[in-house]
């Protein structure tokens, strides 16, 4: 997104104080990126996801990131839900296995650093799915069990839809950072500033 592109200055990220001045733009329609589906992307054990977003408008349970297709092809979900304005992470095959946060933070029009942390070697849903919104640690609501593993799919990694074509979000999404290890959220959140975080040995950083 060029600073001349029309993002407000009081969007939540001025176009000119982040790391970058380009995002991904997806129309809610049929965009999205898409990342070839490898084994080094499974994270099994732990994963750490942190992206800045900022929607256009909400329209269901809108996909952000994930590494998800159709019924059976699923290990993880970030997500938008419009009918509770939350952030909600889903993890595992069922998307009955999910939590999110319950204080209304998804907005529309202002971008927002999401974090998420998955630590399948803790015993309760509340500790192995963990969110930040802008830097700080959400009350989350659970259904489901969250797992202690995620097993390997299929699907491809992708930003805007699920990799079949569903969920589809509209609006930007940036600074995605996604690695199989425990990062701080509170770190790369950078008290609002994106930043380079190659240094902290992503699998990618788009």
């Amino acid at each position: 997104v060029p600073p001349d592109s029309g993002v407000p200055p009081d969007s939540g990220v001025p176009p000119d104080s982040g790391f970058s001045n380009l995002a991904l733009l997806v129309d809610g329609v049929d965009e999205r990126m898409t990342v070839t589906d490898n084994a080094a992307l499974t994270c099994t054990l732990q994963m750490t996801v942190s992206v800045w977003v900022r929607a256009s408008v909400q329209t269901a349970t809108d996909l952000i990131c994930g590494k998800t297709a159709g019924s059976t092809q699923k290990e993880w979900a970030l997500q938008q839900d419009s009918a509770t304005d939350e952030y909600r992470i889903v993890l595992g095959t069922s998307t009955s296995n999910h939590c999110e946060t319950t204080t209304a933070n998804a907005a529309v029009g202002t971008y927002q650093h999401v974090c998420v942390q998955y630590d399948g070697a803790q015993s309760t849903n509340a500790t192995r799915a963990r969110i930040w919104v802008n830097g700080s640690e959400q009350t989350l609501s659970c259904a489901g069990t969250i797992p202690s593993v995620l097993v390997d799919s299929s699907a491809n990694l992708t930003c805007g839809s699920t990799s079949n074509g569903a969920q589809f979000f509209n609006g930007y999404v940036d600074e995605f950072f996604y690695r199989c290890a425990l990062v701080s959220c509170v770190t790369l959140y950078n008290s609002g500033v994106p930043t380079d975080v190659s240094g902290l040995s992503p699998l990618g950083w788009w």
